[in-house]
């Protein structure tokens, strides 16, 4: 982290007499050493081919410089995308997976990083050692099968008829 301000102590006092003095001191820096806070509601199911959007709160007791999601389909490639809409000291963010990478079943495993002017990093889900941990989204299909065919226009009574479809 690097130092965010400097600060220079001063006081003053007066005698009964009225006598006034001023001392001031050296120049303090101040270093910002606290991460961002990240406020987040896990998405627990994305769907097949549906943009995921995910939202979060992020605030900083000065102020964010980024915001990123990061991603992977069934411990594929991690893959980052920055969100928006963040504010000085913290406001609503989101980014959306794109649909188009949501293509089979399995897992969307996603973490939240956000980074503030003074280069401190908060994570959510918090991060163990050097490895990201990740919330899983179950992907699920919501789209019905189609079917098609060529309707049968007639037929003998009484006689068996074939009909042909594709699912």
């Amino acid at each position: 982290s690097s130092a965010c301000s400097e600060w220079t102590p001063s006081s003053s006092a007066t005698d009964s007499a009225g006598n006034e003095t001023t001392q001031t001191g050296e120049p303090i820096s101040i270093t910002d050493t606290s991460p961002p806070i990240i406020e987040h509601e896990p998405v627990k199911t994305a769907e097949i081919g549906v943009d995921l959007k995910i939202e979060a709160r992020i605030m900083d007791n000065v102020d964010i410089a980024d915001a990123i999601l990061s991603y992977r389909l069934n411990d594929g490639k991690l893959q980052t995308i920055p969100m928006e809409g963040w504010k000085d000291f913290g406001f609503r963010i989101s980014a959306a997976v794109p649909g188009s990478d949501i293509k089979q079943f399995g897992a969307l495993n996603y973490f939240i990083q956000a980074t503030d002017s003074s280069g401190n990093i908060a994570y959510f889900p918090t991060r163990t050692k050097d490895e990201p941990s990740f919330i899983t989204a179950q992907i699920i299909d919501t789209i019905p099968p189609m079917i098609y065919h060529a309707p049968v226009m007639e037929a003998d009574a009484g006689a068996q008829i074939l009909i042909d479809a594709l699912v």
